[in-house]
């Protein structure tokens, strides 16, 4: 709720600002769906008494679906844009060693939350170069379902993401948008150490009037986070635990600017 109430108003700022300067803006509405909350789980133990559980492969994938928010304006050279999107999966259930776990399923509740700005750097009328500046957070609640019992859970992804925003015009109504942002600094991936966090995204867009447009696309949230220390069980010395996911979303959507 703090993060949704937080993002309204910064969607309030970006829209009071750009409707004062008199900037190019433009809101979207897309469907999410065909997509996946994939994690991979490499996980061994150490016992006291010398011996060795692992390592252990254990995949998460379930199918994503949802609505994405988004807003943009643009003055000059620069921009300002943020994302919000609730997405949710399919109850699943887990494979350890290849091997699916049939008492157990497992549900995602995810929030996609994104603020950035960026500067122009390359303004042709075909191809177009923005470098940009921003704060990424995918934070998701887990269900477990386990012999007859439920848990609930909270984990949490972000950034502090630098990267490019590039357009390339095939004519006034056809263009095609992609961005590549990678967490420099300030990654926090489920609390693990060595933390990183790619966002790739692509987006075909179409204009059927000088307001209103299509858009097809498909974006990708690639993490990792590794854990090699102290064990958390008395009878465990030590954990080693690597962690490797995509978050993949194809999305279409309209548009419309003013």
């Amino acid at each position: 709720m703090k993060k949704l109430i937080s993002l309204m108003m910064t969607g309030c700022m970006l829209l009071g600002v750009a409707v004062a300067v008199q900037a190019e803006n433009k809101v979207s509405l897309d469907v999410v769906g065909g997509s996946n909350f994939n994690l991979t789980d490499k996980f061994t133990a150490y016992f006291s008494d010398g011996t060795v559980d692992g390592p252990n492969k254990t995949k998460y994938v379930g199918d994503l679906s949802g609505l994405l928010l988004g807003f943009e304006t643009s003055l000059d050279k620069f921009k300002l844009g943020a994302e919000y999107g609730l997405w949710s999966t399919d109850e699943y259930s887990s494979k350890e060693n290849g091997v699916k776990d049939p008492d157990d399923n497992y549900s995602e509740d995810l929030v996609v939350a994104e603020v950035k700005g960026g500067y122009r750097v390359v303004d042709q009328n075909r191809f177009k170069l923005d470098l940009t500046m921003g704060v990424l957070d995918l934070s998701y609640k887990e269900t477990v379902k386990e012999n007859g019992s439920s848990s609930k859970s909270k984990n949490n992804i972000s950034g502090n993401m630098i990267g490019v925003d590039g357009t390339v015009n095939f004519s006034d109504k056809a263009s095609l948008q992609g961005t590549v942002a990678y967490s420099l600094v300030g990654a926090y991936v489920m609390g693990l150490d060595d933390p990183s966090l790619t966002e790739i995204k692509l987006k075909y867009n179409y204009a059927l009037t000088d307001n209103w447009g299509l858009g097809l696309g498909y974006r990708a949230y690639l993490l990792s986070g590794k854990y090699d220390g102290p064990g958390s069980d008395v009878d465990i010395t030590r954990e080693k635990d690597k962690v490797d996911g995509n978050i993949g979303a194809f999305t279409l959507g309209a548009s419309y600017k003013f």
